[in-house]
């Protein structure tokens, strides 16, 4: 149970669909356990039934996105139900997941979106200085979550923060004459805080019959929104 809870819970935290969760922890337990099984899964969390046990519930704090992590689960439910990992290794796995998955360095990622910032700017006919403005305030914008994240700051503040990061240099380089496209230096910044993957999976949820679960992540989506627009 313990081992189905701590799984379920990696999954929901790192952003997993409802069904993929259900079907996850479904086909591991029945390949370590003849017991009956049922699993709830809600925004705050977790919860595993198996036989007549007492229902085990680990909660979640808030969702967040790392794929890696989450690709590092599912391999190691897979080697589990195959039988080449054993209950209590995948548990140790499961334990030290989240310290030991590698992480790109900070200037790394901060270079990467920031070039993906410039590459919208450019798509949408941006001149240079929106275009190397868009780009500078992405990468700070980036810096800024990831500093209040490790910091355990409300997760509606990040996207705050980093709206207000965005619009401060795009008013900056309008006020200074450095750009012809201002609507593109605010908007483009702010296109980068879209967050696809709980809309996606709030649809996802939404066809295959999770009502709750899809409203819950339609109203962070939407709180992230409201925050990066009110930054």
């Amino acid at each position: 149970m313990k081992l189905l809870a701590s799984a379920g819970r990696l999954l929901l935290e790192y952003n997993d669909s409802t069904e993929t969760i259900f079907r996850a922890l479904r086909k591991t337990a029945l390949a370590i356990s003849d017991q009956p099984f049922e699993a709830a899964v809600t925004y705050g969390g977790v919860t595993i039934t198996l036989g007549t046990e007492t229902p085990l519930r680990i909660p979640v704090r808030e969702l967040r996105y790392n794929a890696a992590l989450k690709a590092r689960v599912h391999a190691n439910l897979r080697e589990l139900q195959a039988g080449t990992l054993d209950i209590a290794d995948c548990q140790q796995q499961f334990d030290r997941i989240e310290a030991h998955t590698p992480r790109h360095p900070i200037w790394l990622r901060m270079l990467c979106l920031g070039v993906a910032a410039a590459s919208l700017a450019i798509l949408l006919g941006a001149d240079w200085g929106t275009i190397v403005v868009t780009g500078v305030s992405t990468g700070i914008g980036l810096f800024a979550r990831q500093e209040l994240g490790h910091r355990h700051f409300n997760l509606l503040s990040l996207p705050l923060l980093a709206g207000f990061i965005g619009a401060a240099c795009g008013g900056l380089a309008i006020r200074m004459g450095w750009t012809q496209t201002p609507a593109l230096a605010l908007i483009v910044p702010s296109l980068m805080l879209v967050p696809g993957p709980h809309l996606i999976n709030s649809l996802l949820d939404l066809v295959d019959n999770h009502l709750t679960m899809s409203i819950a992540r339609l109203w962070l989506a939407a709180g992230i929104l409201v925050a990066s627009s009110l930054g």
